[in-house]
């Protein structure tokens, strides 16, 4: 966006002892640059980060190389330019360990590395287990501190010999499928021994969790996976599939909120928690064809689609095929606002574009960090349905990029670089605070060295040091005036 005009007053003075100073001979261009145009400088910061201020975490399947024709999905199928992180899934634990799970992956990290290319700020994620994985491995190593200890250590140095930029824990679940009573805590005790060694190598630290109101506060201590992961991945899908002996579906609108408030209630910052999205459909087969709604009987799962080949399961390109070519019908859910498709005895429930604008809308209200899409393979990464590569995930980007709410358009003029005195509080921006985006901290104020700018919230909010302190923008904390160089009022 374009700096705006009328951001100081005509009638500016610069103080003619500011110039004498030794400290500012040096740099009076830049100070009188800065002092100028720091509220203007500050507000087109804060709107640049609003390009990508959510996240979008995109998970590739190391699977889907396997499938044929039009499904066949490898690293040069993705578009980089849509995934603020592009996560590889999977590889295994085992022992203490990480270990490659298919024959060419040493091959195929290195050609998603290639992802930096076309953009180099997207983070290289490897994701460890899954739901085939189960539990057992992880509830080995979490059995003791060692075991922690040279896990940390081994996977550090795994994800820097493939040059990966962090790790993503997938243990599907803590406590059951193969696990041990002790597994939440000792999953608690293990990222807070990785995160200060993953910090010291400037590598990131997550987790995808399960979205089950009722079990997942005994997977996981909550808020201590909220205090030390660097953000979670919550799998708010495969909520409902023929296991229900019903019809319902993959990733319903009520129940996905219900998800997403049991988290933040229970400890996990807003700017913390993506939410997942499915380039998928759970289907089932009917027991009668003209009981064809929601929750209906089934049978079982659908059919196994053309190149997914899973009973239970369309990819996205597969279902809009369906619709497009095979006499598919959609229809919508106006509770959970997402559609259902059916034709004969087959039914399946899915997310689409008008879908996935709603939800994403949902993302925004509440301040989530971003959203999750699982997974790119099972996009419309083809066009087969002519609607363009990757539908979905170019509606997550387009919806999170667009319609934020704008920084204020009124800029406050009172701000001067005459120097004064403030009274004994920090003025506060009026008549509407700058807008902080997702960008979080503490920001250098422009007239006082006793206040600072705190983004914490959606607004910005002007602060006060204590008594006696002043603002240190190179520590971003309140310090002794001593240890502060102060451009602005008080100059020291």
């Amino acid at each position: 966006m374009a700096m705006q005009n009328g951001m100081t007053t005509s009638n500016e003075t610069i103080n003619v002892n500011i110039l004498k100073s030794s400290k500012m001979r040096s740099s009076v261009g830049y100070l009188l640059v800065v002092r100028r145009l720091f509220p203007t400088l500050l507000v087109f910061l804060i709107s640049f980060v609003q390009v990508r201020s959510y996240y979008i975490i995109c998970y590739y399947t190391n699977w889907s190389q396997y499938r044929q024709g039009i499904g066949k999905f490898v690293p040069e199928n993705i578009d980089p330019t849509l995934c603020t992180h592009i996560n590889y899934a999977f590889a295994k634990v085992s022992g203490k360990d990480i270990h490659k799970v298919e024959w060419n992956d040493d091959a195929l990290y290195t050609r998603i590395l290639k992802a930096k290319t076309a953009n180099p700020s997207v983070k290289l994620v490897l994701s460890v287990g899954g739901w085939n994985a189960r539990s057992s491995a992880f509830s080995e190593i979490v059995a003791s501190r060692s075991n922690m200890e040279e896990f940390t250590i081994n996977s550090i140095n795994f994800i820097r010999q493939y040059g990966f930029d962090g790790l993503d824990i997938d243990w599907e679940y803590p406590t059951v499928r193969g696990g041990k009573p002790g597994d939440r805590d000792g999953l608690t005790q293990l990222i807070q021994m990785m995160r200060p060694a993953y910090d010291k190598e400037n590598l990131i630290l997550t987790a995808a969790v399960s979205p089950n109101t009722e079990k997942s506060a005994g997977y996981y201590n909550i808020a201590q996976l909220g205090r030390y992961l660097h953000f979670i991945n919550l799998m708010t899908y495969d909520l409902h599939g023929a296991w229900d002996h019903k019809t319902g579906h993959v990733s319903p609108g009520t129940e996905i909120r219900e998800s997403v408030e049991f988290y933040l209630k229970n400890g996990i910052p807003a700017n913390k928690l993506t939410m997942g999205f499915a380039a998928y459909g759970r289907s089932f087969t009917l027991v009668d064809s003209e009981q064809n709604g929601l929750d209906a009987p089934v049978a079982g799962a659908g059919k196994a689609g053309d190149y997914t080949r899973e009973r239970g399961f369309l990819a996205y390109y597969e279902i809009c095929t369906n619709l497009k070519s095979n006499g598919w019908k959609r229809k919508w859910l106006s509770k959970d606002q997402v559609p259902y498709a059916y034709k004969d005895n087959q039914w399946v429930g899915y997310d689409d574009v008008q879908s996935i604008k709603i939800k994403s809308q949902y993302i925004k209200e509440k301040g989530l960090l971003g959203a999750m899409i699982w997974a790119l393979d099972e996009d419309d990464f083809m066009n087969v349905c002519d609607g363009g590569k990757y539908p979905l995930l170019r509606t997550l980007n387009r919806e999170l990029e667009e319609s934020i709410v704008p920084p204020p358009t009124t800029i406050p003029t009172t701000i001067t670089t005459t120097r004064r005195p403030l009274d004994n509080f920090c003025y506060n921006y009026q008549p509407k605070p700058l807008y902080c985006g997702r960008l979080r901290g503490m920001f250098m104020y422009a007239d006082d060295c006793r206040c600072y700018i705190l983004c914490d919230q959606t607004y910005a909010k002007v602060m006060m040091c204590a008594p006696s302190l002043l603002y240190n923008y190179v520590k971003e904390q309140c310090d002794l005036p001593f240890l502060v160089t102060c451009y602005r009022w008080p100059y020291y």
